[in-house]
C-alpha cells in the first residue's frame, strides 16, 4: 500500500465522503465491500466517521436526515484557498451550498455544485491532508464527473481550479455506471481528462441525455481485488448491480449501488 503525505495540486481528488441516512448499515456495506474499518471522525462533524484501511484514513461517512437529499458520495477537490475558491465557483456560474467552515486544525471545507448541477466539496487542508492511503484494494482509484455537457464542465473546472480539459477517445455510454441506459443511436460518450500539469487527476464524462439517469454528479471508482467478487458481495450484502462487471482499458469494472442507494463504481485487474 501506498502512503500519501504530500499536499495535493488544486483540482486533485483529496477525498471522498459519503452522506448517508443510515451510516451504521453503511459501515457494514462498506466494511464487508471494501474492507475497511471505522472510528470516530472529527469532534467539529458530530456523528462523523472515518473509514480506515491498515488504519489510514481513505474516506468519510455522515448522516443525512431521512427526508434530506438523496444519499451520494462527494468528492472533495483540493484547493490552496477555500475562500478564493468559494468566490472563483460563484464568479464562474456554480453555487456554494455550505461554508466555507472551519474544522479545527484539520482544515476548510465547502459543498458546491458546477453550473450543470454536479455537487462536489473543496478541501483546503491544513493538519490533514486527505485521503493517506492509494494503490491498493479498498483505496480510492479515481473520481469522473458525469455530466449532459463535457465542453462546459470542462471549462467550468478550467476556470476555477486550473485544470486543464483533454478530450479523448470514449467507450460506449452503456459501458457506464449511469444506470445501464444506452443509446438508442449507439452512440459514443464525450471523454475529457482533467490535466494538472502534465498528468490527469479526474475525468469528465458527457453523456448527454443520459445523465438524467441519475442526475449530473461526481462518481468515486474505487478499486478492488476482483470486480466479480464485489458485484456479488454487493448483492449480498443488500446492495445492488447497476452495471455489470465489464472489461476496460483501465481494468474490469462494475457499477454499483449501496443499499441507501448511492452510485459508485469499482475497478480490479482484468482477468488472466
Amino acid at each position: 500500500m501506498v502512503q500519501v503525505e504530500n499536499r495535493r495540486r488544486p483540482g486533485t481528488p483529496a477525498w471522498v465522503g459519503l452522506m448517508s441516512h443510515d451510516p451504521a448499515a453503511a459501515q457494514d456495506f462498506y466494511g464487508r465491500l471494501l474492507g475497511w474499518d471505522f472510528e470516530p471522525g472529527p469532534a467539529e462533524l458530530s456523528g462523523s466517521v472515518s473509514a480506515t484501511l491498515r488504519g489510514l484514513p481513505v474516506a468519510g461517512l455522515g448522516r443525512i436526515p431521512a427526508d434530506a437529499l438523496p444519499s451520494m458520495w462527494t468528492a472533495y477537490l483540493a484547493v490552496d484557498s477555500a475562500d478564493g475558491t468559494a468566490d472563483d465557483i460563484r464568479s464562474n456560474g456554480g453555487t456554494v451550498a455550505v461554508g466555507p467552515l472551519q474544522l479545527g486544525r484539520m482544515g476548510r471545507r465547502a459543498v458546491a455544485a458546477d453550473p450543470l448541477g454536479a455537487a462536489f466539496g473543496i478541501w483546503e487542508a491544513e493538519e490533514f491532508l486527505g485521503s493517506e492511503a492509494a494503490g491498493e484494494p479498498g483505496t480510492l482509484a479515481w473520481c469522473e464527473l458525469l455530466t449532459g455537457d463535457a465542453e462546459v464542465a470542462g471549462a467550468f473546472y478550467r476556470a476555477v481550479f486550473g485544470l486543464e480539459p483533454e478530450r479523448v477517445q470514449g467507450e460506449r455510454e452503456s459501458d457506464r455506471a449511469d444506470g445501464g441506459r444506452e443509446r438508442a443511436d449507439g452512440g459514443r460518450e464525450d471523454l475529457v481528462a482533467l490535466r494538472a500539469g502534465d498528468r490527469p487527476v479526474a475525468w469528465i464524462r458527457g453523456v448527454g441525455d443520459a445523465a438524467k439517469a441519475v442526475g449530473p454528479r461526481w462518481l468515486t471508482v474505487f478499486r478492488v481485488a476482483d470486480a466479480d467478487r464485489a458485484a456479488d458481495l454487493a448483492s449480498e450484502a443488500g446492495g445492488q448491480v447497476r452495471l455489470p462487471p465489464y472489461d476496460t482499458r483501465y481494468g474490469r469494472m462494475a457499477g454499483l449501488e449501496d443499499p441507501d442507494g448511492a452510485l459508485f463504481e469499482v475497478v480490479g485487474p482484468l482477468p488472466m
